[in-house]
C-alpha cells in the first residue's frame, strides 16, 4: 500500500500589529493621572528603546523610550528598568476615556507609525493610575 503523507499543520497567522496588548488594569488614584508598563519580546525578555502615546481628545503625548535609553537634554528615562516605560499626565485625575498605541517616532511629537492597536482605558477620579503591558510579536 502507499504510505498516507502527514498533513502539513498550516502556520499560524502573522499577528496584525508588531506589538500587541498583554493585558492592562486600573489601579487606585494616587494624586496622580499616569500610564506606565512593560514591553516585552515573544520570549518575556525586556525591549527598549519602544515609544507609547496617549491620547485623550485633542490633548496627545508620547512616552520616553522604554527602558534606560535616556531621552532630551536631562536624559530623561536613563534610569528606567529594562522595557519599562511612563508617561505621567498630571498630579491630579484626569478623567477621560484615553487611547493607548505603540508607536515610532524620531522627535516624541511626530508619529511616523502605528505598530499596534489603540486600546481605550477609562481614567477616573478613583482609578488613575493605568498599567498597560504589551509584547512585540516581531
Amino acid at each position: 500500500p502507499v504510505p498516507t503523507p502527514t498533513p502539513v499543520p498550516p502556520e499560524p497567522p502573522r499577528p496584525t500589529y508588531q506589538y500587541e496588548p498583554t493585558g492592562w488594569y486600573d489601579d487606585t488614584n494616587y494624586g496622580l493621572t499616569r500610564f506606565l508598563g512593560d514591553i516585552t519580546d515573544v520570549s518575556g525578555n525586556p525591549v527598549n528603546g519602544v515609544f507609547v502615546e496617549a491620547q485623550c481628545g485633542s490633548f496627545r503625548v508620547i512616552s520616553n523610550p522604554s527602558g534606560p535609553v535616556g531621552w532630551g537634554r536631562f536624559n530623561e528615562s536613563e534610569t528606567w528598568p529594562p522595557g519599562f516605560y511612563d508617561i505621567t499626565i498630571d498630579s491630579k485625575p484626569v478623567p477621560c476615556k484615553w487611547f493607548l498605541t505603540v508607536v515610532a517616532t524620531e522627535d516624541r511629537e511626530t508619529v511616523t507609525a502605528r505598530l499596534s492597536e489603540t486600546i481605550e482605558v477609562e481614567v477616573t477620579n478613583d482609578k488613575s493610575i493605568i498599567v498597560a503591558n504589551w509584547r512585540k510579536n516581531w
